[in-house]
């Protein structure tokens, strides 16, 4: 490779990605190649995302992808403890996305941060006190990590919990909810169908103290606009409507992590009134309610895809084939 190279919607199945040049993301892409990505080559992800995932990819003896990763405004999903050399993150939090939600925990380790930052997403598990980790060696102090989306594996009663360790010169990572009715803007409030509620709050450069209260069921995670983060910890079923979801100035982004697990109903789905709000939901099997899991009140909703993060409007007449065709029932 010699030249600019940009793919849109492939898979790479290769030995190897070698010579010298730039790979271009232009959309979803997944790296599934038993080779490695050498240090000449330039990985640019623009708009769309990448999977990086070591069970996938053989990427060297030290298990580090060793050329650049530059993540523009696309997502970078990594998974299964890659290691990154050089990780550009020229957009900022807000633009782009480190994703690192697959039900499971991990350690991915980054020698060299530069940029602006992105916006993260991470496993937590609180029976255990362990973390999605992001072991960094060096990053400029400027660097900020949004911590956006926190999905609980197990509920428990671990009180502090790391998600970015070994940074040089440090980190200005932050974390809240994004939700200006929240008077403490460094906290974020997750929920678990186990009927926990957990107040996450920075404590410190990659650290996050945990308290929690037995209390708390979707349909009030639904109908609380601080809450953002809902994940299941078992298979749930709900026999009362889950009602309409709370918005807040701006809209509201509401993230259900399923972890593999279903959730099932005999009653009525979520109500989505504000065109202005995302629902976002992850890993999640979808069994009964007695009318479309998602419903409208306005005519439309606005819809975030998870690998590109592209919003899109979608029409009460088009969300049935939406959801049968991105949700796994």
């Amino acid at each position: 490779m010699n030249k600019s190279i940009t793919l849109t919607g492939n898979s790479i199945n290769t030995n190897s990605i070698n010579g010298q040049g730039t790979l271009n993301i232009a959309s979803g892409v997944t790296l599934d190649n038993s080779g490695s990505i050498e240090e000449s080559i330039i990985l640019n992800v623009a708009s769309g995302s990448v999977l990086l995932n070591k069970s996938d990819i053989t990427i060297s003896s030290a298990d580090t992808i060793s050329g650049q990763i530059n993540l523009n405004s696309g997502t970078l999903n990594l998974r299964d403890n890659v290691s990154i050399a050089d990780l550009n993150l020229s957009a900022g939090a807000g633009n782009a996305l480190i994703d690192m939600n697959d039900s499971a925990i991990s350690t991915f380790n980054i020698a060299k941060v530069q940029g602006q930052g992105s916006d993260l997403k991470i496993d937590v598990d609180l029976n255990t006190g362990m973390s999605d980790k992001l072991v960094i060696a060096a990053a400029p102090a400027n660097t900020e990590l949004r911590l956006i989306g926190i999905n609980v594996l197990q509920d428990g009663y671990a009180d502090l919990i790391t998600y970015i360790a070994g940074a040089t010169n440090g980190i200005n990572s932050t974390i809240h909810d994004s939700n200006p009715l929240n008077p403490n803007p460094d906290t974020s409030i997750v929920m678990t169908s186990g009927g926990y509620t957990y107040t996450f709050e920075l404590t410190g450069k990659g650290l996050l103290s945990v308290s929690s209260r037995f209390n708390g069921t979707l349909a009030e995670a639904i109908a609380n606009a601080r809450v953002m983060n809902y994940s299941l910890v078992n298979d749930l079923n709900v026999t009362t409507p889950l009602g309409t979801l709370a918005t807040q100035a701006g809209g509201r982004t509401f993230n259900l992590f399923g972890n593999n697990h279903t959730l099932s109903s005999t009653s009525t789905g979520i109500v989505v009134a504000n065109a202005d709000d995302i629902f976002n939901s992850e890993n999640i099997k979808i069994d009964g309610f007695t009318n479309s899991f998602v419903t409208l009140n306005n005519g439309t909703v606005t819809v975030r895809e998870r690998d590109t993060m592209e919003q899109v409007r979608i029409s009460i007449d088009e969300l049935d084939a939406y959801v049968g065709k991105n949700l796994e029932f």
